[in-house]
Order: C-alpha cells, then sequence, then structure tokens
C-alpha cells in the first residue's frame, strides 16, 4: 500500500471528492463538501447588493444595499448622474459607469474621452497647450486661451 507522499496530488478539490479521515482511531471517509460546511458559511445575497459591513466592530459580513441612483448592473455599480443633479446647478444627461469596462469620463455633459496623454516640451507652450486640450476634451475647462 502506498505511503500519502506516494499519492498523487491533486491541486483542486470539489465539495463531492472524498478524503480519507483517522476518527478515534477508525479510518473514515468524508466529503470536502461536509469537512468544510462549518468552516465557511455559505453566503446569499438578494439581486441589488453589495456584500460588506455596515455595523461597528467585529462581526460577520453584512449585505449593503445601494440606493437611487446608484444600480448593479452587469455585476457593475452604475450612477446615473441625473439623479444627483440639484435644482439650481447645471443638469446633468446620461450616466456615469465606474467599473472595468468603462474606460470613458466626462465632466459638466461632455461625452468624455479615455485617458489623455499630454505631449510636448516643458521648455516651450506645446506641452501647455496639449495639457488645455486635454482638460477640455474632458470637460473640466474650456480652452479660452490664444496663442
Amino acid at each position: 500500500m502506498p505511503t500519502l507522499e506516494q499519492l498523487a496530488q491533486v491541486v483542486a478539490a470539489n465539495p463531492p471528492d472524498l478524503v480519507l479521515l483517522d476518527q478515534n482511531g477508525e479510518t473514515c471517509v468524508v466529503s470536502v463538501g461536509t469537512l468544510l460546511d462549518p468552516v465557511q458559511p455559505r453566503l446569499t445575497l438578494a439581486s441589488g447588493v453589495l456584500l460588506g459591513r455596515v455595523s461597528t466592530g467585529a462581526g460577520g459580513p453584512e449585505s449593503v444595499g445601494v440606493g437611487s441612483p446608484l444600480a448593479i448592473q452587469n455585476g457593475q455599480l452604475v450612477l446615473d448622474a441625473n439623479g444627483l443633479a440639484p435644482l439650481d446647478s447645471p443638469a446633468f444627461t446620461g450616466s456615469l459607469s465606474l467599473g472595468a469596462v468603462s474606460s470613458r469620463l466626462g465632466f459638466f455633459g461632455a461625452v468624455g474621452e479615455t485617458q489623455p496623454v499630454v505631449t510636448g516640451s516643458r521648455a516651450g507652450n506645446s506641452a501647455l497647450a496639449s495639457l488645455l486640450s486635454a482638460l477640455a476634451g474632458l470637460g473640466l475647462i474650456i480652452d479660452a486661451s490664444t496663442t
């Protein structure tokens, strides 16, 4: 009979897989699922909530709800900017998506651009012109400079 060290090693175990166990001098078998069940509680979350902790102090995970104008769509937290605009501010249109899929950003109603690259020499004005163009493209400034 081979020793434990001579047996093939597995890289992953599934809940129905069986493991040998010595319990009170008797060799038994237990499933990985049964063995690990009391170690990690099963987490069940309703759709539209995040896993986190809202209470102070030690404790288990708690669901964190997202309220309007936030929503979870396709696994991403999405903000509807229309829900943020106060009545006396300029109106926002569209929505802002934060996450790995979103690669464009715009401010003050700008459509949005990918992350700009500022080019040019710092010794002259080409770097300044590039910076002004990038900031204007993001909607952060209105470039009214002259040459």
